[in-house]
């Protein structure tokens, strides 16, 4: 599985959130998540941003656990973000 597929399931958050929250295309995600193309700097740093969580671990080989992810960015925990789907 991809890895930003694979960190927006783990924090229960979909492509249209992603979308929404990066000022990206539902179409330039899915690329990015399907392989389709290898996106610019300005493209990962906003879906990192959007995340919050640091480019190595959405682009890179650096393996995080679920628990990580919420205890480096309890602001990622959906619980955090009631209302803002």
């Amino acid at each position: 599985m991809n890895k930003l597929k694979e960190i927006l399931d783990k924090q229960g958050r979909s492509i249209n959130w992603l979308a929404q929250r990066s000022g990206l295309s539902r179409q330039t995600i899915w690329n990015v998540i399907k392989g389709n193309n290898i996106p610019i700097n300005k493209t990962k740093e906003k879906i990192s941003n959007a995340l919050d969580l640091p480019l190595n671990v959405i682009f890179f080989d650096k393996k995080l656990t679920f628990t990580e992810i919420l205890i480096n960015n309890p602001s990622s925990s959906p619980q955090n973000k009631l209302g803002e789907e």
